[in-house]
């Protein structure tokens, strides 16, 4: 499992970070007309929004989602208040309460991806529409509906890789490239909070031991299959002349120095 072959992201790693050969580093020195029957409970859920039952001209029937972006707008100014452009970090916090969600919530991050946010613990007008449109929720009824199955597409492989990719954005500090070990370690607690991988708990650890360290996107992006690729067990076939980013290579000297 260590070996060079069974490396296949190498190929594609970026040159930040850098490999023994090529040292990078990061440290530094700073520190979500027709006949209408009700609808079932199941399928309500499943989209978010009113679902009705449509009597086609054939005699067929179909789905159709009653969503209505005027009630989603009417919703966002509840959050941003009248004439606001943004939910402001106070507004994100009570809009979680009314979803009785708790604001470190996979499924805040998850609708802050659905949403495409480009600044943490804000929403604004057209990204809190995308994201109401995309789970086809019009209601605060509808929006609590929708999020498990929300959390429930991470499953899927593209899906978690895309959420994964936007988190390292959504967590930067403005006009920041890295962020501070800190929030790295928050962020990859709660990205892989439904699913931790077995090396997990050792590289935050390890992360937050570090004095000064900032995380690269390079690096985050590098965790993802490092944690698919590796367990602690395996650490000693790790290639440290391979493509990985130089934290790794010091984070799997140190482990193995441990055992």
């Amino acid at each position: 499992m260590g070996g060079k072959n069974s490396k296949s992201p190498k190929a594609a790693h970026s040159s930040e970070g850098g490999s023994r050969n090529g040292r990078g580093s990061d440290q530094t020195s700073n520190s979500v007309p027709a006949a209408v029957e009700r609808p079932s409970q199941s399928n309500a859920v499943r989209t978010g929004g009113t679902v009705m039952t449509v009597l086609c001209e054939n005699g067929t029937k179909k789905k159709k989602s009653s969503f209505r972006e005027d009630r989603v707008a009417k919703l966002f100014t509840t959050y941003a208040g009248e004439g606001g452009e943004v939910i402001a970090a106070a507004g994100v916090e009570t809009l979680c309460n009314d979803l009785e969600v708790n604001p470190t919530d996979l499924s805040v991050l998850a609708l802050a991806w659905k949403c495409e946010v480009k600044e943490s613990c804000a929403f604004t007008k057209e990204e809190f529409l995308r994201g109401c449109r995309a789970l086809q929720a019009d209601s605060l009824t509808a929006l609590k509906a929708a999020l498990p199955g929300l959390v429930s597409e991470l499953n899927t492989r593209a899906a978690f890789d895309s959420l994964y990719k936007f988190t390292f954005a959504f967590g930067l500090e403005a006009n920041e490239s890295k962020m501070s070990a800190e929030m790295a370690v928050n962020l990859w607690t709660l990205v892989f909070s439904r699913n931790p991988p077995e090396i997990l708990e050792n590289w935050c650890e390890y992360c937050s031991s570090v004095p000064d360290l900032k995380i690269s996107r390079d690096t985050w992006s590098m965790f993802l299959h490092f944690s698919r690729q590796m367990t602690m067990s395996e650490l000693g076939g790790y290639d440290d002349n391979s493509a990985w980013p130089n934290l790794m290579d010091d984070f799997v000297e140190t482990q193995l120095q441990k055992a």
